[in-house]
């Protein structure tokens, strides 16, 4: 859609599904257009593969990403959600409406540079190794996994394709093994590098394995953390800033609500000098005042992490940010957090009263209770 006044281009509106264009490829739309509108000459298309070239060309992709990636972590059990108080998340399922928080701030930009700076790493690699640390965190488990979109335009030809070419990386990083902020750094750069590799598959046979995963362990995976960094797309789109501030040191900003299939969705939109970003919390797992801490707690992290390094296990008290409290007979077990006796219960509800023996059929396990 295109506005004019007087003769002239004003505003252009553009909706393109994301079966047809990922960001990457609106980034390319949206900088052709504006060559329009100046009158400038578009790129030549030598070298760039059309969607039916591409086709034609790349064929489908192989079974790497399945067997090396995505297999290998949720056979592995490391399908790990972050939860919430465990007595308002039980039975909540995903799918709800979730409303956009927008983080603006300039201390968090500042505290990112200082950080990259001492540790000799992008920026993007300190907000991801924070982001995982913290989430591992307040989910009070051993391991992060979540699904990290990324562009795949790793070829030239590639890099000017308008078709949606961004896939799902599946990092798995062990959270609990490292000491400090700094030793998880070089792990998650790592895990990514890893991730990234095996990030082009084939959809419908990664989704066969994952239903084959399901049968063989009980529990379906489900894209419940996602963490996208889109600050480096050129002319990446932000969420509409809530002061006039053009660096505000921190600000929080609601928007509207929107039904996403995840319990914690965030879009990296700018690093520095300035950090935005923009998080979807399932308020089934997180309120408004647990989201707004959790982003307070990320820029004190940063902080933190730019001074020196971080002990993980003061990671409560450096950011405000607390596990969920359980008590009871809660045990770690193969990466899912359970409880006997609500097992039990739900068991014996099932079987019309009956006792059910799951007490005697979990065994002891090691680890947080």
């Amino acid at each position: 859609m295109l506005l004019t006044g007087g003769g002239v281009p004003v505003q252009l509106g553009l909706v393109a599904g994301h079966a047809a264009a990922d960001g990457s490829a609106l980034s390319v739309l949206r900088e052709e257009w504006l060559d329009l509108l100046h009158g400038r000459e578009l790129p030549p298309l030598e070298g760039t593969l059309t969607p039916l070239e591409l086709r034609r060309r790349g064929g489908r992709p192989g079974r790497a990403a399945q067997g090396g990636g995505f297999a290998a972590v949720l056979g592995a059990g490391a399908a790990h959600r972050p939860a919430g108080d465990v007595r308002r998340a039980a039975g909540a399922g995903r799918g709800g409406p979730a409303p956009r928080l927008t983080l603006r701030s300039a201390r968090g930009g500042a505290a990112l540079a200082r950080a990259a700076a001492r540790l000799g790493v992008p920026g993007s690699t300190v907000l991801l190794t924070a982001w995982c640390a913290l989430v591992a965190h307040r989910a009070g488990q051993d391991a992060y996994v979540g699904a990290a979109p990324t562009a795949n335009r790793y070829k030239s030809a590639l890099a000017r394709t308008v078709t949606p070419l961004s896939q799902d990386a599946l990092l798995h990083l062990e959270v609990a093994r490292a000491a400090g902020f700094d030793a998880l750094l070089k792990s998650a750069w790592a895990a990514a590098l890893n991730a990234y590799r095996h990030s082009r598959f084939d959809a419908l046979e990664l989704w066969a394995m994952i239903d084959r995963v399901t049968a063989e362990r009980g529990s379906r995976f489900g894209r419940d953390v996602v963490f996208n960094d889109v600050s480096g797309l050129p002319g990446a789109l932000r969420p509409a800033a809530g002061t006039t501030d053009p660096e505000p040191g921190f600000e929080l900003t609601w928007g509207p609500e929107q039904v996403l299939p995840t319990a914690l969705l965030c879009f990296v939109h700018r690093l520095e000098p300035v950090l935005e970003l923009a998080l979807w919390p399932d308020p089934q797992l997180f309120d408004r005042d647990e989201a707004a801490g959790f982003l307070a707690g990320l820029v004190r992290l940063l902080e933190a992490a730019a001074e020196g390094d971080v002990p993980l296990a003061a990671l409560g008290e450096v950011t405000g940010v607390r596990p969920p409290g359980r008590g009871g007979d809660w045990r770690l077990l193969d990466g899912c957090w359970v409880s006997p006796a609500a097992v039990a219960a739900a068991l014996s509800a099932a079987l019309d009263g009956r006792p059910s023996p799951t007490r005697d059929l979990l065994p002891p396990a090691p680890g947080r209770g």
